[in-house]
């Protein structure tokens, strides 16, 4: 057949080709379905002879107004859900169409679909008005294969709108479509949409251009290198063309510093024959800022976006689209800054100028609500964080198709605010919509899925579910290792996540030496102070500081709060993380004073950078809590509890782990005022909030039992102290080694208990295990090994009978 194909094709029987049910029909309309570029590319002459084919039959038939064709075919449940969620919006179908007027026909393709559970056998009755139709057709009666069939077929890419939806029998349902007409105005805000996309030029640029939005990195460079090679050397404008690009690929690519070398070479072909503010120079300007601004160089990349905002500014006529772009960079900049006030201001004059020149539902909008949406979380106000991420997704379900990159822009960005206020179950399911979308074969290298990957990895990291993250994350990695450098920058963020689930499994070799990878590119590709770099030495500072490995692991957050010092001098909130760090780390090494003192640093940091109810203050005042408990002082500990309860309740959902772990500390210092009520109160509270979690922190339960097992001791109530340090010990024994450090206080809380009983057998063996897992897993200087010790060594003495030597565990 193929050999046939080779002989015989011209492009005069395109149609009769087409319709011929051999490789050609199964393999075209596949590629164009799955976007298989290669395919596309290489069967690119037929596409083109089929298109004009069907275009010149319609410009010479003669065709009734208005007449009605039939579809049957099957769809997945998941896709017929998505169908009927935009009833009433725009559905296309990516492939060529062929359809019939043979209804009856069309039904029996659909009902032949009915009784697989996991589909829909789905008519579709399609309207077609020929004066104003968007698409060309064409009926095959006299020039198709299979002339008997009265088929229709259309052209690629047509979009219909959808009318009802019901069902006929069983499984089977008919949908109504109506043909798209060239005055449809969703349907021209999405052209525009799609055309500002792929960019002008020859076909060729433009394949290119749509290999970058595809995120096919590698063939697009290709393209405009093979561009290159064909072109004259004299021809200036198309070099500066094909250098812009390329400097856009490699920015893409995460080869910044290449990416400015193009740049730079662009501008000096144009400075040669253009004046400096001349308006072709705008958009280089601007990719040269973006590039900066990924490079962490923030003064650089403002530099550059305020010359694109005076080329655009004094240029006759102004072009707003452009103008409402560099405000939304300059926000960017600004936000990556830590100047949070500056980018929702400049991401509200986008806003202004996008409204008052695009219709209300123009993707366009959606994407400057997607910026405000972010500020807002960044300035922890969550409530209209979340209005401007679901507003921007209300508009790009009624504009864009549903299964439009763009959308899975907006699913992850409002998965990424429900994940930060605590409702990870609703982040991971946003995260899931933008994956069905992105999970597609020729999508499989894009980097937005890597971006994806990365974000379920987050969500199943907050829940406790490692091995999911460490999976996702590993996902996400082979992507970017496939279509980037092994140097790129965006790697080491990889890195740097497979090394936090490689902490909270207590593999710490493996998290240490992911972390170094990440530095160890972050050195290499960014400048000295860029702030990824911090993040690198705060992160193997936690590590060591874990590994009680203090002295290294302080000499890592110093070197992390140098860079945030010489990068914003006025204090930016990240620096307040690095400030509650070491003051941390100083509260562990039991210098209480310096500890305090960087936690009131941290506080100046975050009451001017944030809002005054953000959950991070939240965080210090609990930690200065804490110390002020190991300082026995223990109205002061209440006072900060409490502050940091207040604070958490007007910032988190009800049923936050912290709010638990706040009702835990405040009912521990009321324990040690023997306000022993109050105290189980607070202890209740906390065990009420952690069931109603969605995904529940059982270490943190079982350190609550623990707890209440200790106020019903002190209580004198030995039954119900009991009953709660054994709940809390079935459930440590399911989650931690059996040697693990949290089981010497329980194993010793329990021997007390069966003291008091006079049950002394029983108590002997508890706090021989409890002395046993403190030598074996506390450092020798620990203060708890020497009280498990004394409480041994006192039941011995009182008990010699039921004395036994003690044998140290081993390995």
């Amino acid at each position: 057949m193929i050999d046939e194909f080779e002989r015989n094709y011209q492009s005069n029987a395109s149609i009769w080709w087409y319709t011929r049910w051999c490789f050609l029909y199964q393999m075209l309309n596949r590629a164009l379905r799955l976007q298989d570029v290669e395919t596309v590319i290489t069967m690119g002459f037929f596409l083109r002879d089929l298109h004009q084919k069907i275009k010149e039959l319609q410009s010479k038939s003669d065709h009734q107004k208005s007449f009605i064709v039939y579809r049957g075919q099957a769809m997945t449940n998941y896709d017929f859900e998505k169908l009927c969620e935009c009833k009433g919006g725009l559905f296309s179908f990516n492939n060529f169409l062929s359809t019939s007027t043979d209804k009856q026909v069309s039904l029996m393709y659909a009902e032949s679909n009915a009784d697989n559970p996991n589909m829909k056998g789905v008519l579709f009755v399609m309207k077609i008005d020929t004066v104003n139709a968007a698409i060309p057709f064409i009926p095959l009666d006299d020039i198709s294969y299979y002339p008997e069939e009265k088929e229709i077929l259309f052209s690629m890419h047509s979009v219909f709108r959808i009318g009802d939806i019901k069902k006929i029998e069983n499984e089977v349902w008919q949908v109504d479509l109506t043909l798209t007409s060239d005055d449809d105005q969703q349907l021209k805000i999405l052209t525009e949409h799609m055309r500002e996309d792929l960019g002008g030029g020859t076909p060729w640029q433009q394949l290119g251009h749509l290999m970058y939005k595809m995120g096919q990195f590698k063939k697009g460079e290709e393209i405009y290198k093979m561009l290159l090679d064909i072109t004259s050397v004299n021809d200036k404008n198309e070099i500066t063309i094909f250098y812009h690009m390329l400097g856009i690929l490699k920015h893409k690519k995460g080869d910044f510093k290449k990416a400015i070398s193009f740049y730079q070479s662009v501008l000096d072909m144009r400075q040669n024959v253009v004046p400096p503010n001349h308006p072709s120079l705008a958009t280089l300007y601007s990719n040269i800022g973006s590039t900066y601004l990924n490079m962490g160089e923030y003064s650089a990349a403002l530099t550059n976006y305020k010359k694109t905002l005076d080329i655009v500014q004094n240029s006759q006529p102004v072009n707003h689209a452009e103008l409402a772009t560099i405000y939304s960079n300059i926000g960017v900049t600004y936000r990556n800054m830590g100047e949070y006030s500056s980018a929702l201001w400049k991401y509200r004059e986008a806003f202004k100028i996008r409204q008052k020149h695009l219709p209300l539902k123009h993707p366009e909008l959606a994407h400057v609500y997607i910026n405000i949406g972010a500020v807002y979380g960044d300035m922890g106000n969550y409530t209209d964080s979340l209005k401007n991420h679901e507003k921007a997704l209300e508009i790009l379900k009624k504009s864009l198709p549903s299964n439009h990159p763009d959308l899975a822009i907006a699913y992850s960005c409002l998965g990424s605010i429900f994940f930060r206020i605590g409702k990870h179950i609703d982040a991971i399911q946003n995260y899931k919509e933008a994956l069905k979308i992105l999970e597609i074969p020729d999508l499989l290298d894009h980097p937005d899925l890597a971006i994806l990957y990365n974000n379920i990895g987050a969500g199943c990291f907050a829940i406790g579910d490692y091995l999911g993250a460490l999976s996702h994350y590993e996902k996400a990695l082979e992507i970017k290792l496939r279509i980037q450098s092994p140097n790129n920058t965006d790697l080491a963020t990889n890195y740097n996540n497979i090394a936090l689930v490689y902490e909270r499994l207590g593999r710490n070799s493996d998290a240490l030496s992911n972390h170094q990878k990440a530095l160890e590119i972050r050195r290499n590709y960014l400048s000295p102070n860029h702030p990824d770099l911090a993040q690198s030495y705060n992160n193997i500072g936690l590590l060591l500081h874990n590994m009680r490995d203090y002295a290294n692991a302080l000499s890592y957050y110093e070197m992390a709060l140098t860079i945030w010092k010489k990068l914003f001098p006025l204090k930016h909130p990240e620096s307040a993380q690095i400030y509650i760090n070491i003051g941390t780390l100083h509260k562990d090494m039991i210098d209480y004073p310096t500890a305090l003192s960087y936690y009131y640093q941290a506080i100046q940091i975050l009451e001017i950078s944030k809002p005054l109810n953000h959950p991070l203050l939240a965080t210090v005042y609990n930690n200065m809590g804490s110390v002020h408990e190991d300082l026995k002082d223990n109205l002061k500990a209440l006072s900060n509890y409490q502050k940091a309860l207040e604070l958490w309740q007007q910032s988190l959902p009800s049923n936050h782990p912290n709010l638990a772990a706040a009702h835990n500390n405040i009912a521990g210092v009321h324990k040690r005022l023997t306000n022993y009520p109050t105290a189980l109160s607070f202890y209740d509270k906390a065990l009420e909030i952690l069931q109603k979690s969605p995904f529940t922190d059982y270490s943190l339960v079982a350190a609550t039992h623990n707890n209440i097992g200790c106020v019903y001791m002190s209580m004198k109530d030995t039954s119900k102290a009991l009953f709660h340090y054994q709940e809390a010990l079935k459930i440590w024994q399911h989650l931690l080694s059996p040697n693990h450090p949290n089981l010497t206080a329980n194993y010793n809380n329990i021997a007390e208990v069966h003291e008091a009983l006079k049950d002394y057998p029983t108590a002997l063996s508890y706090y021989e295990r409890s002395v046993q897992i403190g030598e074996f897993s506390l450092p020798a200087n620990h203060p708890h090994i020497a009280i498990f010790r004394k409480n041994l060594e006192r039941l011995r003495i009182r008990i010699p009978e039921f004395s036994a030597p003690t044998t140290n565990l081993t390995e």
